[in-house]
């Protein structure tokens, strides 16, 4: 049978999105298993986890048996299988994010405010001009803020729109870029500009105290749904 297109996007492209997706999901899963257990560290909740990783796995079912068959779209199970991904990926890229602080690397602040100057980026200065206009502040933070929304707004728009390959593809392509990432963040750790210049203390940024904890080997427990960072 010859395979149609999925809204705009091929349904053998769609079908290799979600493969990559889940291969990824699976893979960040397993090293944060194995990590934590070898590192002593107790998952709470780890129900839920459970439940989200076999109902990822179902929705991935249902949906390769739909378009294989049908060669067809179905914009509930797009909406749900997105979900699913992006819970699971977002659930299990930030524990592994708490899981590479326990390498205790050192922290790359100096390299990184020395990489600002040799660019002729002035960080204190810029945070000085942000804290004289509020305003302007306000804006920032929506800006920064908004990243997240536009995230989950597109979950629903691009499935409902007909457009579930594109979102697929985004997701894909997130959880292949995690892992780099997060392995980047585990060997070259910052506090934060603000702390290396001295502009804010440690109560102004909550996930310190996981940061601190993690790399003194003082956390042994990671409550999955309380993560601040």
């Amino acid at each position: 049978m010859v395979l149609r297109r999925f809204g705009n996007v091929d349904v053998n492209r769609v079908l290799l999105a979600v493969l990559i997706a889940a291969f990824s999901v699976g893979l960040i899963w397993t090293v944060d298993l194995i990590w934590a257990s070898r590192s002593g560290i107790l998952l709470v909740r780890a129900g839920t986890i459970l439940v989200t990783l076999l109902a990822l796995g179902a929705n991935i079912a249902v949906y390769a048996s739909l378009n294989a068959r049908l060669g067809a779209e179905d914009r509930a199970t797009d909406l749900a299988l997105g979900f699913a991904i992006f819970v699971a990926l977002g659930a299990g890229a930030t524990l592994l994010s708490y899981l590479t602080a326990t390498l205790a690397s050192p922290f790359a602040d100096s390299w990184l405010a020395r990489a600002d100057t040799a660019l002729g980026f002035d960080w204190p200065a810029w945070n000085a001009i942000v804290k004289a206009h509020p305003l302007f502040q306000r804006l920032l933070r929506i800006a920064y803020l908004n990243m997240q929304i536009q995230v989950v707004v597109l979950l629903f728009v691009l499935p409902l729109s007909g457009r579930g390959g594109r979102n697929l593809e985004c997701l894909a392509t997130m959880g292949v870029s995690l892992l780099p990432t997060i392995a980047l963040s585990g060997l070259f750790p910052a506090e934060s500009a603000w702390i290396y210049h001295r502009a804010l203390g440690d109560e102004g940024l909550a996930y310190l105290a996981h940061l601190k904890a993690l790399r003194e080997g003082s956390m042994t427990t990671i409550d999955l749904q309380a993560l601040p960072g």
